[in-house]
């Protein structure tokens, strides 16, 4: 599950959707390799969205291919396509 984000840490905008929680963090170092990613927003998403366009995931090697979907109401999960490669840091985009 997301992990509650300190709000100071994140842009809040009051006539957007906000990220409150992630999985894993900022800075989390030591996640399993077959891990999913999880970004809990602060009211529900738009029916409809194209999700694959709302949470992008990089890594200095680019993009990373894998299947976005939605658990419950306001939370987007990215599965990639691959195992997670050791030692990579990876950059999560929410647009």
């Amino acid at each position: 599950p997301p992990r509650t984000l300190p709000a100071d840490t994140l842009p809040h905008a009051a006539d957007e959707l906000n990220v409150i929680g992630a999985f894993p963090g900022p800075d989390e170092t030591r996640v399993a390799l077959v891990s999913a990613i999880s970004v809990e927003f602060d009211a529900p998403l738009l029916q409809g969205q194209n999700l694959a366009q709302v949470l992008r995931v990089t890594s200095s090697a680019g993009a990373i291919a894998g299947e976005v979907g939605q658990s419950g109401s306001d939370t987007l999960i990215f599965r990639p396509s691959a195992l997670w490669a050791p030692g990579t840091r990876y950059t999560i985009t929410v647009d």
